[in-house]
C-alpha cells in the first residue's frame, strides 16, 4: 500500500508510481491512497506499507504487515514500542539524496567563487599593491 498525504503536493507519490510497480509486479496487489481516508478499510491486508507515518492505533490493525518503508528521513515519529517490538522491517529514504544534495552546493557556491575572486582582483588593481584577498584563492584555485 502506497499510502503519504502531505500539504506540500509534490511530496505525494503520484499514482503513476503504482502502476509501475504494479507493471513490474503484476501478481501484487498494489493500493494507492491519495489520503488516510480508507487507511483503516486496506490496512489489514497490508504486507507492506510506504507512508510518512503509521500510529500505533493503526499498527494494531495492519496484522500481515512485514514492512514500513517511510517516505521521511528520519524515522522518529515510528520508534514508539510496538512498532520496535513488533519485527516489521523498517526503512527510510536517508541518504539517497547525499551526492545530488552535494553537487547541487557546489552548484550554487560556484558563482560566489566568481564573484569573489573578481572582487578581489578589482580591489588589487585599485590599489597597484599584489595582495591576497582572503581565502578565496586558497579554496578556489583558478
Amino acid at each position: 500500500m502506497i499510502c503519504v498525504w502531505h500539504p506540500f503536493t509534490e511530496w505525494r507519490p503520484k499514482p503513476l508510481v503504482a502502476e509501475a510497480i504494479r507493471k513490474r509486479w503484476p501478481e501484487m496487489r498494489v493500493v494507492h491512497l491519495p489520503d488516510y481516508d480508507q487507511l483503516p478499510q486496506e490496512l489489514p491486508d497490508t504486507d507492506i506499507f510506504v507512508g510518512y507515518s503509521l500510529r500505533a492505533k493503526q499498527l494494531k490493525d495492519a496484522k500481515k504487515l512485514k514492512w514500513l518503508h517511510s517516505t521521511a528521513a528520519g524515522v522518529a515519529q515510528l520508534m514508539y514500542p510496538e512498532l520496535r517490538d513488533s519485527g516489521i522491517m523498517v526503512t527510510n529514504p536517508s541518504g539517497v539524496f547525499s551526492v545530488p544534495m552535494a553537487e547541487h552546493t557546489m552548484g550554487l557556491c560556484w558563482p560566489w567563487r566568481e564573484i569573489s575572486l573578481t572582487r578581489c582582483d578589482n580591489r588589487t588593481k585599485r590599489s597597484g599593491r599584489n595582495r591576497s584577498c582572503g581565502t578565496s584563492r586558497s579554496i578556489w584555485p583558478r
